[in-house]
């Protein structure tokens, strides 16, 4: 299957001509970025997102659903950039778990992985626990967090159960893409019962898309919630991949050789060497400025 990336950052140009170069389809593509390479857009829901992050520009985040699309495009960047730190999830955000309770809120997840329960009672010893995991451990030291309700994660929503109303992206600002999306899940919920949480991507989909998946997911919670906790830890249902890359120097510097502009380090890599290198089709669409050498 043909995953699709949503890339940002400083790093961009690299790491977008990298998976493009490994298959993977681009999406949600900037400007900058179709004014640098020969691609053409993808115009499906990303399936992974990679950036930089905010308050540490020296990682990368990756993350990804399903599954399988984060961990192939993070074990991609990780093979293929070398010097890098890699910490990823065992779990997954917004996986759901069967765990066996250790009496003090510290859960046996699948793996041995210790969760911790954020629960104002803990359960008594032994007991198995149906939860969903709602932050990953990406730091030593750091226990995975879950929650005894289910949270069903897809492109463009999030279906919680129990809750009530609700809530947008930081993505979704303006009140009349609040009242299309709200629009589209009248009707078809229990307000009062469960939550509804509308991602980023929901901005840009149809309204059908969304209904379509909405259906999905509530077919997916019922069926969840008809099946009891069984004897042991098991995973329910797989939520998001999520990793952070860390670049150290020789890192950066790599991925600095291949943004195709000047850099910190004077060096300056053409745009067709970049296409040559990752193995881009230029016979796709040119839309580079001349002054790359880019050859329409």
């Amino acid at each position: 299957m043909l995953y699709t990336v949503r890339v940002r950052g400083i790093y961009a140009t690299a790491l977008a001509s990298l998976l493009h170069g490994k298959g993977f389809l681009l999406s949600n593509v900037s400007r900058v970025l179709q004014n640098r390479l020969p691609i053409i857009p993808s115009s499906r829901t990303p399936d992974v997102t990679v950036k930089s992050m905010e308050r540490s520009p020296d990682h990368l985040l990756v993350v990804g659903y399903p599954w399988d699309a984060g961990e192939k495009v993070y074990n991609t960047l990780a093979g293929e950039i070398p010097y890098t730190v890699t910490r990823r999830g065992v779990l997954g955000l917004y996986t759901v778990i069967d765990a066996v309770s250790m009496g003090d809120c510290t859960l046996r997840a699948p793996g041995g992985v210790a969760v911790r329960l954020d629960s104002p009672e803990c359960p008594a010893a032994g007991e198995v626990v149906r939860a969903t995991v709602i932050r990953e451990a990406l730091e030593a030291g750091r226990d995975p967090v879950a929650r005894r309700e289910l949270r069903i994660v897809g492109h463009h929503l999030i279906v919680s159960k129990p809750g009530s109303g609700v809530s947008y992206s930081e993505h979704i600002r303006g009140e009349e893409d609040k009242a299309r999306l709200l629009s589209t899940i009248q009707g078809k919920i229990d307000p009062g019962s469960m939550h509804v949480h509308f991602r980023s991507a929901a901005k840009l989909a149809e309204p059908p898309i969304i209904e379509n998946e909405l259906k999905s997911l509530l077919e997916e919670l019922a069926r969840i919630e008809s099946t009891p906790p069984g004897k042991g830890e098991r995973i329910v249902r797989r939520g998001e991949f999520i990793g952070v890359i860390g670049l150290p120097r020789p890192a950066k510097e790599y991925l600095e050789r291949d943004k195709g502009e000047d850099n910190a380090h004077g060096w300056r890599t053409p745009l067709p060497q970049i296409i040559r290198r990752r193995g881009l089709n230029t016979s796709r669409l040119c839309r580079g400025p001349a002054r790359t050498g880019c050859r329409c």
